[in-house]
């Protein structure tokens, strides 16, 4: 298949948006499928309204225009933004077949940002993903989520994450850092509840890696045992996961590729105990063999302290060795999720192909 991908998230921005769409890239090329992304670097941009980092394509009309002028099989979109939009409204307005997937946890998004309620961006949901053939949500929460809110063809695609560039390493990043250290790595933003894990009163150090609108300000306010490192090559950033008393991730996700990224380099995971983290991470309170983190239940200081203090308190770091972190991870490796996009693609394809020759049959 030639596969139109549109999205307003790409490379130089680094979020797991992006990391999810390359690595799938280069999953489904491996099937023998061309995929062209239709992306903002296209053509001019602008910055998105209180996220610099971001940049919204100024003419998406020409980046849409000019990739479905050639001869292509399948349209995904994958975001909301403006590029998304365009290539909705020209897939409805000619007949075309598009499938969709969901990212980010939007409505809390537009909450934290722009004070708008979520019913509204719900309904906004609605509208965009409707028309779609299907909704890919990257786990079963989150397409439970979605079909409460009316998307009724949400199905659980998951995303897949390269355990082998994980494995835990030596370092000595860490320095002279006093000991245990805990970890976040990934993009700091208002949206990801940092101040939660920096205002925690733990032992040790605590490390933030990554760039984002929120690190001037979290710098400002950061204590002498909190270390804020910016952006750092994924090597060095595998190297502090392997190296961790655990990752702490206190923010809402719709999966998390990090905390799987950190499972595979050995660090167990605490996390908020909603959305995609329910399905990526084992709960050592929930019972189950082989835990991989600790899951606490409200997105506030208390419930992370509370949690961090039971993880120390309980040495329950000695519970979850390296080895079986990795493997668990493991289970999300890249191929299989390709495989089951590639099928949703084909399948809606197909679909289309058998409506259009269906109508052109004449009658008598």
């Amino acid at each position: 298949m030639r596969i139109l991908l549109a999205t307003d998230a790409w490379s130089p921005q680094v979020n797991g948006v992006v990391r999810t769409w390359q690595q799938t890239i280069r999953e489904l090329e491996a099937l023998g499928h061309a995929v062209e992304v239709m992306h903002p670097g296209l053509e001019r941009t602008i910055a998105a309204p209180r996220y610099n980092e971001i940049r919204l394509s100024l003419a998406p009309w020409r980046i849409v225009s000019r990739a479905m002028s050639r001869p292509f099989d399948a349209v995904h979109i994958a975001t909301e933004g403006p590029i998304g939009l365009e290539t909705r409204r020209r897939c409805e307005s000619r007949g075309i077949p598009y499938t969709t997937s969901y990212h980010t946890q939007f409505p809390e998004y537009m909450k934290r940002y722009f004070a708008l309620p979520p019913a509204v961006t719900w309904r906004f949901m609605r509208w965009f993903h409707g028309g779609a053939r299907a909704t890919l949500a990257p786990t079963q929460q989150v397409t439970e989520q979605l079909r409460a809110h009316g998307i009724a063809r949400a199905q659980t695609w998951c995303r897949g994450v390269d355990a082998a560039q994980f494995r835990p390493v030596a370092n000595t990043l860490l320095g002279d850092l006093p000991r245990p250290i805990h970890l976040y790595a990934g993009r700091v933003a208002r949206e990801k509840n940092i101040d939660a894990f920096i205002d925690a009163p733990l032992p040790g150090s605590k490390v933030v890696v990554g760039d984002g609108p929120e690190r001037r300000r979290l710098q400002a306010m950061a204590r002498p045992n909190v270390k804020l490192l910016g952006r750092l090559p994924q090597d060095e950033v595998n190297a502090l996961m392997s190296r961790c008393r655990a990752y702490v991730y206190a923010g809402l996700e719709d999966f998390g590729i990090a905390p799987v990224e950190a499972m595979a380099a050995g660090a167990p995971v605490i996390g908020l105990g909603q959305g995609g983290l329910l399905d990526s991470v084992r709960c050592i309170s929930h019972g189950g063999a082989n835990p991989t983190g600790l899951l606490f239940p409200e997105q506030s200081v208390t419930s992370l302290v509370a949690a961090l203090e039971h993880f120390e308190q309980g040495r329950l770091w000695q519970e979850m060795p390296a080895a079986e972190l990795r493997q668990w991870a493991e289970r999300f490796g890249p191929q299989p999720f390709a495989a089951r996009m590639a099928d949703v693609l084909e399948r809606s394809w197909a679909a289309h192909q058998q409506r259009r020759a269906a109508r052109s049959v004449p009658l008598g």
